[in-house]
């Protein structure tokens, strides 16, 4: 429900933060380019499993 789109909003927002400062400083560019994009598709699915939840929510109150 709107609980995991909350969860996963936030570990895609995570993974963002740390592969852009720790991952990169640690392993360097490619291990915080796969972590970006990791992140990066995690919200962006998230954003979508939420937009899906607000227009149902919309239909069920018309």
């Amino acid at each position: 429900g709107h609980a995991e789109v909350l969860l996963f909003g936030g570990l895609g927002l995570a993974v963002l933060i740390i592969g852009g400062t720790f991952i990169h400083e640690a392993y360097g560019a490619m291990a915080d380019r796969l972590m970006t994009v990791t992140g990066s598709m995690i919200l962006a699915g998230t954003h979508y499993r939420n937009y899906r939840f607000a227009k149902k929510d919309l239909q069920s109150i018309s």
